[in-house]
Order: C-alpha cells, then structure tokens, then sequence
C-alpha cells in the first residue's frame, strides 16, 4: 500500500455490528482507531462520534474512503454504506467497499492464530439472522487491502474501477 503525503489520510468506517468501528491513516505512522458499543444507538451517535474522531483532521485532506459493506445487520450497514457514499459524493474522492467475510478471510491467509472476528444471532425479527464481522485491529487493516489487487474495486470515486 502506498504511504499517503503526511497532510493525507483514508477513513474506514465499520457499522455491520453493534460496535462503530472508525479508523484514520496515512499508511505510514499515523494510524488511529477506535470502538464504541452503540448498539441501537447507531443512527443517532455516528455522526457526533464521526466530527469528534475526526476534529484533528480537515475533510480536505482524506484522500479517500473504505467502508464495511456486510454481511451484518441490514440497518447498521446501509447507514454506514450511506454515510460514507454521501462524504465521498461532496468531496469528490474515492469510496471502497470492503466485504467484512473478505478481511476475515484476508486475516486467515495471513496465519493469524488469534480471535479475528465475531459471529452474531439474531431472531428478534421474522427469522434467525447469522453474521460474521472482523473485530477493530481488522478494521484497520481493511483499509490496507482495498486496492484491486485484492480482488476489491472502487464502489464509487474518480479512481479507475
């Protein structure tokens, strides 16, 4: 992965479980993450905690975005998905979908022998709903697989898909 200008940076936003996952870097030294267990609470806290995370840094200087795309639960995601979409649409900049099963998978190649995700249930709703997602320190490394290389493509931006 190239290292990014010092003044640049890529956002990862994760929100396919109960947890918003949020990562900043320049793929050199200056790498920051952070979890909140928001539960439910999603929809009404992404935002704040987005602008807080972020307040060191200028939307002028992220040079581009990966978000989780799932599996995982379908209102979390799609509000993750739509976020990150709208940011990337105003600054004109690239967004990458990053499969949640895929840096899993991604992991596994790389020989890890510890925890590298969580599975969830739920059956609250019609059915029974089964979903795997990558806990924070793979967060972070979904952003470093984005490119095609990988297998992944450019979901929306100005770079080549």
């Amino acid at each position: 992965m190239p290292i990014l200008e010092a003044n640049k940076y890529a956002l990862a936003l994760h929100t396919t479980s109960p947890q918003l996952g949020l990562v900043t870097s320049n793929f050199a030294r200056d790498t920051r993450c952070q979890t909140w267990d928001l539960g439910r609470e999603l929809s009404g806290q992404l935002h704040q905690h987005l602008t807080e995370f972020l307040n060191s840094q200028t939307w002028q200087n992220l040079e581009f975005i990966a978000v989780a795309i799932g599996p995982g639960s379908f209102t979390s995601t799609r509000i993750g998905i739509v976020t990150a979409r709208t940011i990337a649409q105003q600054l004109d900049i690239p967004l990458f979908g990053i499969s949640t099963l895929a840096a899993i998978a991604w992991l596994g190649k790389e020989g890890k022998e510890e925890e590298e995700g969580a599975m969830y249930q739920d059956n609250s709703g019609s059915g029974l709903s089964t979903w795997a997602t990558p806990t924070l320190r793979e967060q972070q490394l979904a952003i470093r697989t984005q490119d095609s290389a990988h297998g992944l493509r450019p979901r929306y931006g100005n770079s080549t898909q």
